[in-house]
């Protein structure tokens, strides 16, 4: 497991509370942003979820149902891969 902490360098005076931490357990993994007054974190390939407030509920986007071919992005590079090929778009 791997643990990263960080904080971010370019920020306004006095704003010191952005930090990222970031969770990695091999096959699956945890990314975590903390703001201010917001979060963001995954759980897995499966969810997502984010806060933009104080004030503001969670929103979440649930993947589990997804195949792992869809969730992993393989379905949609092939298809900009394919596309590419025939001219109907510029190269992924």
């Amino acid at each position: 497991m791997i643990f990263h902490l960080a904080e971010f360098p370019n920020r306004p005076p006095g704003d010191d509370e952005d930090v990222c931490a970031c969770e990695l357990a091999f096959p699956f993994e945890r990314f975590e942003v903390y703001g201010r007054h917001s979060t963001y974190e995954t759980f897995e390939m499966e969810r997502i979820s984010f806060t933009d407030g104080l004030e503001t509920k969670t929103t979440t986007f649930d993947f589990s149902l997804a195949s792992m071919h869809e969730k992993w992005g393989y379905i949609e590079e092939d298809r900009l891969f394919v596309d590419a090929l025939d001219g109907k778009s510029p190269l992924p």
